[in-house]
């Protein structure tokens, strides 16, 4: 997604200017994204929601699928226009994003970062970072804002993960796609919560996701998987249209 990722700096930035992001070019060789638990409900009219397993194998995080194909987004147009009615919290944040740093006591902190190589990034259009004595502007603080809460629902959905793996309501599937004209592709490395698992949990445990909140998510998730034959036939249709132009 960045080509350029830096730090914001007063000092660095003091003419920089971001545009209105018009095109999801930068997004167009994913297949996947990440979406946290509070999107669950909006993205799950739109494209599948499953979970991946982290490299070292110990932990789970939900991703929407948006193509069959490593490298293909079947909800983008040729014209880079969004194909779907909710966008990730992760593709609408672009240019912007945050990088770990480590301050003078070796502590971590967060710093928010812009892709200096981005399209909407300049400095003769669009909205200003920093007014002329150096303080964020309100269209900076904004982004600063929206950052800060999607780090906390990044939060909120480890400890979700972590819930489903405790009592065991993860398990692998097998996604099956099929096309218009009946051919068949499969989908493997994916977790979904155990539908039949999750209905037979003892009211106590019930209970404790009422009180947590985390129906919503569960039952979101289950019904996202009736957007698989839309990914299926925007995925096909998008494989045919590029097979003919090449």
């Amino acid at each position: 997604m960045f080509k350029k990722l830096v730090p914001i700096n007063a000092e660095a930035h003091k003419n920089a200017k971001i545009q209105p992001v018009n095109s999801f070019d930068f997004a167009r060789s994913f297949h996947i994204a990440s979406v946290n638990v509070n999107e669950f409900p909006r993205a799950a009219a739109s494209f599948p929601i499953v979970f991946v397993k982290s490299p070292n194998g110990e932990e789970y995080r939900p991703i929407a699928l948006f193509g069959t194909n490593e490298g293909q987004n079947s909800f983008i147009d040729e014209d880079g226009k969004w194909d779907a009615p909710y966008i990730p919290a992760i593709l609408r944040r672009y240019p912007f994003g945050v990088a770990q740093v480590n301050d003078k006591d070796d502590e971590t902190s967060f710093a928010i970062c812009v892709d200096e190589e981005s399209d909407a990034y300049n400095e003769t259009e669009g909205q200003a970072l920093f007014n002329e004595d150096g303080s964020a502007t309100e269209f900076l603080e904004k982004v600063r804002d929206f950052l800060t809460e999607l780090q906390k629902q990044e939060v909120m959905t480890s400890r979700f993960c972590e819930l489903l793996t405790k009592h065991e309501l993860l398990i692998e599937q097998t996604l099956e796609l099929t096309s218009a004209d009946g051919s068949k592709k499969r989908l493997t490395g994916f977790y979904l919560i155990d539908e039949k698992k999750f209905r037979e949990l003892p009211d106590q445990t019930f209970l404790e996701f009422r009180h947590k909140g985390v129906l919503d998510a569960i039952y979101s998730q289950l019904s996202s998987l009736a957007q698989v034959p839309r990914l299926a036939r925007q995925s096909f249709a998008k494989a045919a249209s590029e097979e003919t132009e090449a």
